[in-house]
């Protein structure tokens, strides 16, 4: 079962826009990519532009195994037809670390498997918070600062408050 979030990109108009993201949620996988991986509002708008994602990485691209045999890979035949041992390989490709550790590529639902474009959008900080429960165990929202730069904010069933410092109090920065 995964550990659903939401990834929303405060827009220079002061809306919001975010994207699902089905896999890893919690704090020592999404959160760490995000906090380390998406501190620009360029990088993060690439990816809130792929819509709902399956998978998240440091990266907007795909990987190799996905854009060779498509999202549900395991299902195809070219795929099936593969030695064990180069199947492995490729799956170890696909799970390969960037130069921080952090897993590279990100499977999106719209670009790697032809569903419709997904987004969700939100006039105000308050509204992206008020739309969040349910099965969403984990969300993740970036404010701009003067700088350009970004401010991470995550919400989960215990805990609202700046990405950075939920981080910093499980040591996973």
């Amino acid at each position: 079962m995964g550990t659903r979030s939401n990834i929303f990109i405060e827009n220079v108009d002061g809306t919001f826009t975010g994207i699902y993201c089905h896999w890893d949620g919690y704090l020592d996988y999404n959160g760490v990519i995000l906090y380390k991986g998406y501190q620009t509002p360029e990088k993060l708008q690439k990816l809130i532009d792929l819509g709902d994602i399956s998978s998240l990485g440091a990266e907007t691209i795909p990987s190799p195994l996905v854009e060779k045999f498509g999202f549900d890979y395991h299902a195809n035949p070219e795929y099936k037809a593969l030695s064990e041992k180069e199947q492995e390989r490729l799956q170890q490709e696909a799970r390969k670390g960037n130069e921080q550790d952090l897993p590279i590529y990100t499977t999106a639902y719209h670009r790697d498997r032809g569903e419709e474009l997904n987004q969700m959008h939100a006039q105000s900080f308050q509204d992206v918070i008020d739309q969040q429960g349910g099965s969403i165990e984990y969300l993740y929202v970036a404010t701009r600062k003067k700088d350009n730069n970004l401010c991470w904010y995550v919400k989960s069933y215990d805990y609202f408050g700046f990405l950075q410092d939920a981080l910093l109090e499980q040591n996973l920065i």
